[in-house]
């Protein structure tokens, strides 16, 4: 599966990138959110993690953009805060899910799972 990491912090972008690629995806990253356009908008991703503060575009933006163009993958959003979450929940409806740094490892293993396999 293919997935998307937009996220600024290199360090924490890398290491992200190890450990999903341990679990069997193929794994393209950005950081920032304008070169995460672009890429979406040249690949097919089976989901998109990205941070919600990202330069250039920020993570809101980049998925209202994205939906505007129909583009519907989903999204996993990673937050700063508690306030942050609860704007995302009133702000955006397109946010499939999200997550708080910092967050357990597992628990973004769960949600990609969610994400990528919907109860039915």
């Amino acid at each position: 599966m293919k997935l998307l990491l937009i996220e600024d912090n290199a360090a924490l972008c890398e290491s992200l990138r190890f450990l999903l690629e341990l679990k069997g995806f193929d794994v393209d990253i950005c950081h920032d959110g304008s070169g995460g356009l672009e890429s979406i908008l040249r690949h097919d991703y089976s989901i998109i993690i990205l941070e919600q503060f990202l330069p250039m575009i920020k993570g809101m933006d980049l998925l209202k953009k994205l939906r505007a163009k129909r583009i519907s993958v989903p999204a996993l959003m990673i937050t700063e805060n508690e306030e942050s979450e609860i704007e995302l929940k009133k702000a955006d409806p397109h946010i499939t899910k999200h997550i708080m740094k910092p967050f357990n490892i597992d628990k973004l293993y769960e949600y990609i799972n969610e994400l990528l396999y919907p109860p039915e």
